[in-house]
């Protein structure tokens, strides 16, 4: 839900030797146009796939990214070998994440002001409390906008009560510094 498929660049390399790797951006990130109304992020996931010819294949997404992840194994199963959800959200299962008064404050000011940036800059602080790399700030500001959004996506799945209908592989990643809310979802996926 901030980054764009940069935050890859330094896994692709040691899996590309045996693996075939396709990272992509998400609308409104990276190079990835806006999006202009209600659009599907399972049926984008399924048109990249259509689009470099491959069948099935073992998905691999953090964050926003898991949960098309987790929404397409149980939409289009038969397009899904294997998971691997890093900080996963989970379709279905709202995240609570409460930052300090100060900043719901400064977050309800930036918003009413229209700041993106702003906005940016708390998501930084409550998503990555340990603090951030000029690099992945640098994602955070230019995604600022597509995060920061009224999400029109649609077709994702219920998963948090359909769990159990997956049949594949699935490895569930949680960091022990991650905000408790991530590591609520992994631990009920």
């Amino acid at each position: 839900g901030v980054v764009d498929s940069r935050i890859w660049a330094r896994v692709v390399p040691l899996l590309a030797d045996r693996f075939r790797v396709v990272a992509y951006d998400q609308r409104g990130y990276g190079r990835s146009p806006m999006w202009d109304g209600p659009y599907s992020p399972v049926d984008d996931l399924l048109g990249v796939l259509d689009g470099a010819g491959i069948e099935r294949a073992a998905l691999v997404g953090a964050s926003r990214g898991g949960r098309i992840a987790l929404s397409a194994a149980l939409l289009a199963p038969a397009r899904v070998t294997a998971l691997v959800l890093v900080g996963s959200g989970l379709p279905g299962h709202r995240l609570t994440i409460e930052g300090t008064p100060e900043q719901e404050a400064r977050w309800e000011a930036a918003e009413e002001r229209g700041d993106p940036v702003e906005l940016a800059e708390i998501d930084m602080e409550v998503w990555a409390p340990l603090g951030v790399d000029a690099e992945l700030r640098a994602m955070f500001l230019e995604n600022a906008e597509a995060s920061n959004a009224d999400d029109p996506a649609t077709g994702e799945a219920d998963a948090s009560s359909r769990l159990a209908d997956i049949a594949v592989p699935t490895l569930v990643i949680t960091g022990a510094q991650d905000v408790p809310a991530i590591n609520e979802v992994g631990e009920i996926i």
